[in-house]
């Protein structure tokens, strides 16, 4: 019995949640990006780099003049999820994106995974940039910076231990450092530096596409056919061209920065999707038209493509519009390095120190200098092509997060009291009630108060782990009750989570059998036929729940259309473009959550409680939210009685 209530509760702090509220316009950041300011942050994002390298390595590698379609099924997808994020930042009006939207819906250890692979991408995203960045300056230099530091450094010799680089590239620490300073300083900095950079670069690639067009050659299209390496090339393709459209989750994290977020979040993500789609596909047809795609350089796509036809002179245009590209990329990335960290510190899964904001421009200094000091240590010393792959992965599964996210908060009655964080007292216990944590009692009234807590938890029936095993193992005697619709009119939550879940897993199977199995399905194989027919009929089976139960979606500022059906095309999408990635991405992703846990958490949680007094805290609050990090070990932190605000 002890054990199996150890379990329920391990479960519930697992699966504790925060309630979603509408109405939450307080917030300790400032509010100052408009409409035009978050179009600029979300193609910032979403350029980057990607605009001067995806297309060459697409074209060049994987769809050849097809490319545009790779792009064109990438954006579309991307669209499909940046919709959802639209109706989360509706639901949860939070920075903190994706990690905010699954802790509200999924629980705390969903949104833990969630906030952690949100923060290796953000580093890897700025590690990539500056490291190209460096690599484009260097090559306008005539490869100086690399010699020198060689020579005079490394002593004439280069490292030769990977993942370790082959030398130190200080040049890319420097300009993250310098291209954190906007975003530390003050965030209406950090928007007129962006929007310059990204006016800059768009400017770029507007001339780059005339200029292509007077010098194309339209017959290299068909030369060796619009699909020289098949559709199997073309969704290879899609894949590494959705990373080019990931950046759109910057709009979603400047929630609580943006003047009026109901209406500059939607302008905002669609005006960004449609200059980047623009962009992408400009830069994609002027490679393709320049030159024959076997001929593509990926690297100096561009450079090449105009050496070619003898405009050499174009280089230094497309070597300006690259690092003024990248820098804004840089300048994106580390903004929403610092509103995941930020959120995660103030939630008690960080340091309370990372949630500490400057009094006066209102920004989360720490954040933003602890998250670009991971991408100075790492680009100066890490070699991170080996691990790129990776990044397609995480961004992915962060979406699908997204797109369950908004279909369990559709489903979920929203309090109108206000949306308040965890660090101010609201946490939800696993039952969907929201309870308020009072000061940490004394040392020697810790263990009783626990234990009264324990007691209080083990005798609720309503928590979701009672839910979950009323579903499971109870057996009414009443034949109404037994029902399958009964059951789920009565635990609503849980058989909407319960049917996502199963949903997803039968859509996996499906896709995967569809993608890997195509030779013996066009064979007529019973055994991969009938696993289709099962795989998809138990798939749309699943849906039944989300038919039958009423969603709420009163004052919403944007609603997803066609609820649940857009998140779930928009959820298959996701697992079409992911069953794409071969085997050793999904070991590397595994692995990098694997260390998650460990590398987090037992860096930053300190095994003892902290009482009052013993030390001095930044944040008295993020005393009063101490996990709970070796549950394993049934280790505490006491907490006092916690009182249901409804009985305030």
């Amino acid at each position: 019995m002890a054990f199996a209530q150890s379990c329920r509760r391990m479960f519930g702090l697992f699966t504790r949640r925060k309630h979603a509220v509408r109405e939450s316009n307080s917030t300790p950041l400032k509010r100052c990006l408009t409409a035009a300011d978050l179009t600029f942050v979300g193609i910032g994002a979403m350029l980057g780099s990607g605009v001067y390298i995806l297309p060459g390595e697409i074209a060049g590698e994987m769809a050849g003049p097809a490319a545009v379609l790779s792009f064109l099924i990438a954006g579309s997808v991307a669209l499909l999820n940046g919709f959802c994020f639209l109706e989360c930042a509706g639901q949860v009006p939070q920075t903190g994106a994706a990690y905010v939207y699954a802790y509200a819906s999924l629980g705390e250890l969903v949104a833990f995974l969630v906030g952690w692979n949100a923060i290796a991408v953000r580093v890897m995203s700025l590690v990539y940039l500056a490291q190209g960045w460096s690599a484009y300056f260097d090559d306008v230099l005539g490869g100086h910076t690399r010699n020198f530091t060689i020579e005079f450094v490394l002593q004439g010799e280069e490292w030769d231990a990977p993942p370790v680089a082959s030398f130190p590239d200080f040049t890319a620490g420097v300009v993250i450092l310098l291209g954190s300073l906007p975003v530390v300083l003050d965030v209406d900095m950090y928007a007129i530096v962006n929007n310059i950079l990204i006016a800059l670069n768009l400017a770029v690639v507007s001339l780059l596409f005339i200029v292509s067009m007077f010098c194309s050659d339209f017959s290299l299209l068909t030369k060796h056919g619009f699909f020289p390496l098949g559709f199997a090339g073309v969704m290879k393709g899609a894949v590494a061209a959705f990373v080019g459209f990931c950046g759109f989750e910057a709009i979603a994290l400047s929630s609580e920065e943006a003047q009026n977020p109901s209406r500059g979040l939607p302008i905002g993500l669609i005006n960004a999707f449609g200059a980047s789609f623009s962009a992408y596909t400009a830069a994609t047809l002027s490679l393709t038209v320049l030159s024959d795609y076997q001929e593509i350089q990926p690297q100096t796509s561009f450079a090449s493509a105009f050496e070619m036809i003898g405009l050499d002179w174009l280089r230094y245009i497309v070597s300006l519009g690259a690092i003024s590209s990248m820098t804004g990329g840089i300048l994106s990335h580390s903004y929403c390095l610092s509103r995941f960290i930020y959120p995660m510190s103030r939630d008690g899964l960080l340091p309370a120190l990372l949630a500490k904001t400057n009094e006066r421009t209102k920004t989360p200094i720490w954040a933003t200098m602890f998250g670009t000091s991971l991408a100075v240590i790492f680009s100066v010393m890490m070699d991170f092509v080996s691990v790129i792959n990776i990044m397609s992965l995480l961004y992915l599964m962060e979406f699908m997060v997204v797109c369950a996210a908004v279909v369990i908060l559709r489903y979920s009655p929203c309090t109108q009291s206000g949306y308040v964080p965890l660090d101010s007292g609201d946490e939800d216990n696993g039952d969907g009630s929201t309870l308020e944590m009072a000061e940490l009692n004394p040392p020697d009234q810790a263990v009783n108060e626990l234990n009264a807590l324990t007691n209080t938890e083990s005798n609720e029936s309503t928590t979701d782990a009672n839910r979950m095993h009323d579903c499971l193992a109870n057996s009414p005697s009443d034949s109404s009750q037994s029902s399958i619709l009964h059951l789920i009119k009565r635990h609503p939550r849980t058989a909407v989570v319960f049917s996502l879940a199963f949903h997803f897993l039968f859509e996996v199977v499906l896709v995967a059998l569809l993608t890997y199995m195509i030779k013996e399905l066009q064979h007529l194989e019973g055994a991969f036929i009938y696993g289709v027919i099962v795989s998809g009929s138990l798939s749309l089976m699943m849906c039944y729940p989300l038919l039958v139960l009423p969603t709420y979606d009163a004052g919403l500022s944007f609603k997803v259309p066609l609820m649940p059906l857009l998140p779930l095309v928009a959820l298959l999408c996701d697992v079409i473009l992911i069953v794409q990635l071969d085997a050793l991405s999904f070991a590397e992703g595994l692995i990098w959550m694997l260390l998650g846990k460990p590398a987090v958490l037992g860096a930053f949680a300190p095994p003892p409680p902290i009482f009052p007094g013993q030390q001095n805290c930044p944040s008295n609050a993020h005393n009063d939210r101490r996990k709970i990090v070796h549950l394993l070990k049934m280790d505490y932190y006491p907490l006092k009685a916690q009182i249901p605000l409804s009985q305030k």
